[in-house]
């Protein structure tokens, strides 16, 4: 069973053109900036409930299809920086979601 710091899931975001997104809830939502405007068909939340520390499986498969990512692994790789922003942003443009 994977799972993943909230706070490393919350500074991989924000290092790959993430940014937290005003809401009035307490979850944390964030949306994909490109050239520092925000894109609107992507965005993905992390819950803010309660002293969560981790981030669990199902989180981690809802943010991945949030994401547009074609698996878990791919969202791992993002988070941990294998898989690079330049290259997120050629998928989505290559499955014609922005």
């Amino acid at each position: 069973m994977t799972q993943l710091r909230r706070r490393i899931v919350i500074k991989g975001l924000k290092n790959k053109g993430f940014r937290p997104i005003p809401e009035k809830s307490n979850d944390l939502w964030f949306g994909l900036t490109i050239d520092g405007e925000f894109v609107p068909q992507i965005k993905t939340f992390i819950s803010g409930g309660g002293q969560r520390q981790m981030i669990y499986e199902d989180n981690i498969h809802h943010m991945t299809h949030e994401l547009h990512m074609d698996n878990k692994k791919q969202f791992l790789n993002y988070i941990k920086c294998s898989y690079i922003y330049s290259e997120y942003i050629r998928d989505l443009r290559r499955k014609n979601i922005i």
